[in-house]
């Protein structure tokens, strides 16, 4: 009578079967929780689509992937990355725009998260902060912004995302 198994394979079963595959080991990404780029809500004499247009293009310019922008009724949302930007200390960025249109001038703030290595000791502001200014600079938008917060900083508009 012939058995199945014999005691050689079964031990050579056993022995492939505890057999561990080394795990590649590279470091965890951090997120960190989306933040706002300036502390209150900016306004611009110019119309929310060109508001959103600018901001679209200098995501692109400072190197986004994924630019989308999405408008409803008064209100727009222009969205990038998340990307891994070489030139801006090899970190990923995420950004977005929020915007709405509120009799003669358009009001928006710009959000972004950064994701980074475990082992990167640089806090995210040395990195978030050059993104904020890079990408304002690149939308060239004529703005103003409040000395003292309005309490507009608390709509629900600014976590909405359609």
């Amino acid at each position: 009578m012939h058995r199945f198994w014999s005691p050689i394979s079964l031990l050579v079963l056993s022995v492939l079967a505890c057999q561990h595959q080394a795990k590649r080991l590279t470091p965890p990404l951090l997120a960190a929780a989306e933040d706002h780029c300036w502390w209150a809500v900016t306004r611009s004499p110019l119309p929310l689509d060109s508001v959103a247009a600018r901001f679209a293009g200098a995501f692109r310019t400072v190197g986004l992937d994924a630019v989308s922008t999405k408008r409803i009724a008064d209100s727009a949302w222009v969205h990038g990355g998340p990307t891994v930007i070489p030139e801006m200390g090899g970190a990923t960025y995420e950004s977005r725009v929020v915007g709405y249109w509120d009799g003669s001038s358009t009001h928006f703030r710009q959000f972004v998260s950064l994701l980074q290595n475990r082992s990167d000791s640089v806090n995210a502001g040395q990195h978030t902060i050059p993104f904020c200014a890079a990408t304002a600079r690149a939308a060239a938008v004529q703005a103003i912004v409040p000395q003292t917060p309005t309490g507009e900083e608390g709509l629900k508009l600014w976590t909405r995302v359609p």
